[in-house]
């Protein structure tokens, strides 16, 4: 009698395991669509971006808010972001810009 109330519990979990990811899953042709590729208007092929950034440089000394003494350095750098077609190579470019606070600040 314990041997078949075992087999019941292992055949219960066994369809529990089973039935909840096939229940979840979601159709192969959706997960394809909802992918964030960007496209090339001219071509239809896909549009890849790389970016060249420039040396930081400082934009301002505020007080530093980490130690009791000191400046800390407000740092931007800018850079161009260039979008190509693998395709046809037709492309586009955008301006950026990052900035950064460092800490020079000091206790006692």
């Amino acid at each position: 009698m314990k041997v078949k109330q075992i087999l019941a519990v292992i055949l219960v979990v066994a369809f529990a395991m089973l039935a909840i990811p096939v229940s979840a899953a979601e159709p192969a042709d959706t997960a394809i669509s909802e992918r964030r590729v960007e496209l090339c208007g001219n071509c239809g092929g896909r549009m890849v971006t790389s970016t060249t950034w420039e040396s930081w440089y400082t934009v301002a000394q505020i007080k530093c808010t980490h130690h009791n003494y000191g400046t800390d350095l407000r740092q931007q750098r800018d850079g161009t972001a260039t979008t190509k077609c693998q395709g046809c190579g037709q492309g586009y470019t955008t301006s950026k810009s990052q900035t950064r606070i460092v800490c020079h600040g000091y206790d006692s």
